[in-house]
This record gives C-alpha cells, structure tokens and sequence, in this order.
C-alpha cells in the first residue's frame, strides 16, 4: 500500500485504522491506549477534557495561550470558567500534560495530529458541531480581519486553520446541500484550483454527501479565488 493510498484510506476509516495497529512490541492498539488516558483525564478534570475538545478543531501546532481567555465567552461549559482564569486554565493544562495528551511552551499549546483525530471521533455529532463553532467563533473575536481596515491585519498576520480534515469538511457542506435540495437539483462548484489538494478533497466529500439524493454537479469551475469570477 502506497504513502499516498494509505492517507486516503486513514481519511476514510481513520477509526478503524487506529484500532487495528498493534506493533509486535506493543500491547494495545493505538486508539485505545489513548481511551484509556481520556478516561483517566475524565475522572480528574472534565475542564481539560473540555480543553482537548476545543483544540481538536484548531490546527495542532502553536495554539496560542491567548486564545482562551480571550474566547472565553464563547466556549461551552466547564471550559468557559476555566479559560477566563489563569490559574484554573493552567491546572486543566497540566493535567492534559500529565497524560501526553498535549504539550506546552509557555505561550502556545500543541496536539498531535492523530490525538486530535481520537478526540474528535469522541465525539457525538452534535458535539463536534458544538466544539467546532465555539472554535470560529473565538478565532474570529481574537483575529479580526477586515481587507480594507489596515489596522487589523498585524493581529491577523498568525496563521491557523480549523483542523477537520478537507474531506470531511466537503462532506458537512455536502449534507447541507442536500438539506436545500431535498428534492434533489443541480449545482455547481467553484474553487480557487483544483490543483490544490485541499479543494480536491472537498470536492470528493461533497461528492459522497450527495450521491443517491439526485443532485447533479452540473459545473466545476477555477477562479484562482478572483472573487468578481466568483
């Protein structure tokens, strides 16, 4: 199985994958070593849990310690107490840590990629659409960025991303798609390029979220994110 095969199968069946991998020098699966650190965790702060939850749904590295006072208003609880408190925060981080659950500098806080994955299929759909929405919300609030307003483009200069990968992301706007349409209809895709992964991947989870629901994909077009073409 190629590199290239594999990853699109771990975007498939990323659970089942997690499951199945036991090196020979191993005693569990990978999924559920990590199961049982997030019961452990569960039973001594539900605030870090909360912490691991938002953190699945912001890119991995360099999560800025700023964000969660700042967004404080916005998250579900018990994580909005703890985020507008140093103290209460930092004893959430520290019990994450204390697992490898994540790790922290001192100014920003980092997941592995696949911990986050785990952390995300914990969760039910509608608390991914909860912990995803409490995410663009508070990256909103902390980095304004208006295109003509100068003045906010310093704080914005950081770069992240909402960290749910690029199929997936295709499949939810899909689903809401076939909500409009229910139907059925026509439709048409526009994208920066299609030469770029990220909006191939989309495509393909748009595509699987309509089949059956007599949608047709009538256009596909580029526009190199020229917005008037859009």
């Amino acid at each position: 199985l190629s590199p290239a095969s594999y990853l699109e199968l771990f975007r498939k069946r990323r659970q089942e994958l997690l499951r199945r991998g036991i090196p020979a020098d191993y005693p569990e699966a990978v999924a559920t070593t990590w199961e049982i650190s997030f019961r452990q965790l569960e039973a001594v702060s539900p605030e870090a849990v909360a912490l691991l939850q938002l953190c699945a749904f912001f890119a991995p590295d360099d999560i800025p310690l700023d964000l969660f006072p700042e967004g404080a208003e916005f998250f579900p609880k018990p994580l909005s107490g703890v985020a507008a408190d140093p103290i209460a925060l930092h004893d959430a981080i520290l019990a994450a840590r204390r697992l490898s659950l994540l790790e922290a500098d001192g100014k920003a806080l980092c997941l592995h990629r696949l911990v986050q994955a785990a952390v995300r299929d914990r969760c039910d759909e509608e608390g991914r659409k909860l912990w995803a929405a409490a995410a663009v919300r508070c990256l909103s609030a902390a980095y304004p960025f208006e295109e003509f307003r100068t003045e906010t483009w310093p704080r914005s200069s950081r770069l992240l991303y909402i960290g749910t990968n690029n199929f997936e992301a295709g499949k939810a706007l899909g689903e809401q798609i076939v909500k409009l349409l229910p139907n059925g209809g026509q439709m048409a895709v526009f994208v920066g390029t299609f030469s770029a992964d990220n909006a191939r991947q989309r495509l393909k989870g748009i595509e699987a979220a309509i089949k059956g629901h007599n949608i047709e994909i009538v256009a596909k077009k580029e526009g190199a994110t020229d917005r008037a073409k859009a």
